[in-house]
């Protein structure tokens, strides 16, 4: 199989991933947070704390939403780069993150996770089709896909989710 088949059916079996939750009459948010872009990423991660008046993290583009997670009280928030991860299919760099809520892996409600793609490597192809989003199984050491809107105006995924974990998003070129 040639790099580019192989690319064509990542980004097939992610957009699979993405229909299999509308399939059984999950209904996602529209819209994405943040305005960043890979180049204005923060090379340290952000730290703080997440409030009831004060739900919602951004930093260089990322972006972790708890607004309607149903968190009971503050939480402290990381959101760091993540390194040393292997590579999609072994051929695809992931620009990964691990969100992570100090005590909380899993939430009754929804995260709402923003990860800019790097808008240039692009060129002028349409992101839609071109740009996906994955997480990163820890039991399996495998990358999987995740229901993700894209933003192009602001060059960035949007990731919805009821557990913290490693994710990122990657730009599929045919080379």
């Amino acid at each position: 199989m040639t790099v580019s088949k192989f690319k064509k059916a990542i980004c097939l079996l992610l957009v699979a991933g993405f229909l299999a939750p509308l399939a059984v009459g999950c209904e996602k948010a529209g819209g994405g947070a943040g305005n960043g872009s890979a180049a204005s990423l923060p090379k340290d991660g952000a730290q703080g704390t997440l409030t009831a008046e004060a739900p919602v993290a951004e930093s260089g583009g990322l972006a972790l939403d708890a607004t309607n997670a149903g968190l009971a009280g503050d939480a402290a928030y990381a959101i760091e780069p993540a390194q040393g991860l292997p590579k999609l299919g072994g051929e695809i760099d992931v620009d990964a993150y691990d969100f992570s809520l100090e005590g909380v892996t899993r939430v009754e409600g929804v995260l709402v996770l923003t990860i800019p793609y790097d808008k240039e490597e692009l060129g002028a192809k349409a992101a839609t089709g071109n740009v996906c989003a994955a997480y990163f199984n820890e039991g399996t050491q495998e990358w999987e896909p995740v229901s993700f809107d894209i933003d192009e105006a602001a060059g960035n995924v949007t990731i919805y989710t009821d557990h913290l974990s490693v994710y990122g998003c990657f730009v599929v070129n045919d080379e």
